[in-house]
């Protein structure tokens, strides 16, 4: 079912759109989806700018909005690598489909979400093409499994994401990106703040570890007293920091309760705010979210919790180390 679906859409592909247009002035880049995804994704954006250097980039998301807590690539990744954002959350399909048809991009590259079912693929390749007028294009894959789930949760281990997504551009021409390039807006200013919060915590003089115990899901979360348990076994040596956003202060609360060394920063800071805390950090362990992703995204050695929410090796962290031990 999966083969045959994308033997249609590469058909369709080729017959509705040209060739990839050697140097494209004006691109535009569809990626949506939550913090988590967008850090996935930007070893293949980090890709794309370089193959394509003198191009004008444009990101077309429904993430970072106002009235929503999900983070937008634009609020992570560093200045440069995108010319525009065009956020279509709330917009009249109308307006947005003349705005970008206005444009007139030579080139439309799509990151697909693997979960993407077929019909939605085909409609953004349909839109793409007939409703903006986007004569070149690529990116519609599909590659989500539905069937034989159990057999596949017990035999199979996925590629990551990000493997995912650079397969899909070193398939369409566009080689060499690596899996561990994240170019995030690691400011100094973040870090002097960063710096400001931790000093009167650091100031005992022992190292720092991080705790994430949020989740976006239920079904993500270890049990607050699991995290506890790790706390008590570590507060003796180091310092603990518990990172999250505003709806984990509860959460980190009980966590936190009683226990010397152990203090919360959750909803306190930004995104890449957090990034500085996690890199300056010995070790993190955290739940499957978005600051899972940032803290092997910022190098700094991580033990992630898994459930068996979705395919095994799917969402799993960078490794930065082959298997020789050897600096990849």
């Amino acid at each position: 079912m999966q083969f045959g679906g994308n033997r249609l859409l590469s058909l369709l592909k080729r017959f509705l759109f040209r060739r990839i247009p050697a140097i494209p002035q004006r691109i535009l880049l569809f990626r949506t989806g939550s913090f988590g995804d967008g850090i996935c994704a930007l070893p293949a954006i980090a890709a794309i700018r370089k193959h394509f250097p003198g191009a004008s980039i444009e990101l077309l998301t429904d993430t970072g909005h106002a009235g929503r807590t999900l983070v937008s690539l634009d609020q992570l990744i560093e200045p440069g690598v995108f010319q525009k954002v065009i956020n279509y959350h709330g917009r009249p399909k109308r307006n947005l489909l003349a705005e970008l048809r206005q444009n007139q991009y030579d080139l439309v590259i799509q990151l697909p979400q693997y979960s993407a079912p077929w019909h939605r693929l085909l409609r953004d390749m349909l839109v793409f093409r007939f409703g903006c007028g986007i004569r070149a294009g690529f990116g519609w894959q599909w590659d989500a499994r539905p069937v034989f789930r159990r057999a596949q949760e017990a035999c199979r281990l996925e590629p990551d994401e990000r493997k995912r997504l650079l397969a899909i551009l070193k398939k369409n021409g566009i080689s060499g990106g690596q899996e561990t390039d994240f170019p995030l807006n690691l400011t100094m200013q973040d870090c002097r703040f960063v710096e400001n919060q931790l000093q009167p915590v650091l100031a005992n003089g022992k190292p720092l570890i991080a705790l994430v115990p949020g989740g976006k899901r239920p079904q993500n979360r270890w049990p607050a007293d699991s995290f506890r348990t790790v706390c008590g076994h570590f507060k003796g040596k180091y310092n603990i920091a518990l990172l999250g956003g505003p709806d984990d202060r509860e959460l980190a609360g009980k966590i936190q309760q009683g226990l010397e060394n152990v203090f919360s920063l959750c909803g306190l800071l930004s995104p890449l705010q957090n990034a500085w805390v996690l890199k300056k950090s010995r070790l993190v362990l955290s739940n499957d979210t978005g600051l899972m992703h940032l803290a092997y995204a910022v190098e700094t050695p991580l033990v992630a919790l898994f459930s068996a929410r979705d395919l095994p090796g799917r969402w799993y962290p960078q490794s930065y180390w082959n298997d020789d031990g050897i600096r990849q």
